[in-house]
């Protein structure tokens, strides 16, 4: 078996595969929502053109910036979720932050979250997006780990929202 790893831009051409991935997110799992949750296929390939226009940052919603969406696939076949934010409002300065990620469960704990997560800051810094503010539930210890082995230096914790921040700097 191969194990081809590569991090693909959301695109109009995505499919099935990529329609079944979000299908099994469910409306939210551990702070990463999912917008697309309920859509049949056929309204899913319009949900590929609105994340594909809001990384243009055409038809932003108000309070919205740009944001990238990009697909971790292993051989082809589509195992986790980023969103790139291209800058930070006052809301997502308290929850979402610039990324946010997502492993399918059957693959997670072999690695995949920490190199979405540096493919996706790869994405930032050719952005010249930075430093990087990252957010998560204080009890994820998992996305705490994968943050943190991505240089991600903790700033506080805010036990009223349950929320962790993290900055990573993408100058070095």
């Amino acid at each position: 078996m191969s194990n081809i790893l590569q991090l693909k831009e959301a695109s109009i051409h995505d499919g099935k595969a990529i329609f079944d991935l979000h299908n099994s997110i469910g409306k939210e799992d551990s702070g990463f929502t999912n917008p697309s949750f309920g859509l049949s296929y056929e309204e899913f390939k319009d949900y590929l053109q609105t994340l594909v226009s809001h990384a243009k940052g055409i038809d932003l919603p108000d309070g919205y910036v740009p944001q990238t969406t990009f697909w971790l696939s292993k051989d082809n076949h589509p195992i986790g979720i980023s969103r790139l934010r291209h800058c930070l409002t006052d809301s997502l300065k308290i929850e979402g932050g610039h990324i946010g990620y997502y492993i399918h469960p059957q693959n997670r704990s072999r690695g995949f979250g920490n190199l979405l997560l540096e493919l996706t800051l790869a994405k930032a810094r050719e952005m010249s997006i930075g430093p990087v503010l990252l957010t998560c539930r204080i009890g994820n210890i998992a996305s705490r780990k994968i943050i943190e082995n991505n240089h991600g230096i903790l700033e506080n914790e805010n036990s009223e929202k349950d929320t962790c921040y993290y900055w990573i700097d993408l100058s070095s």
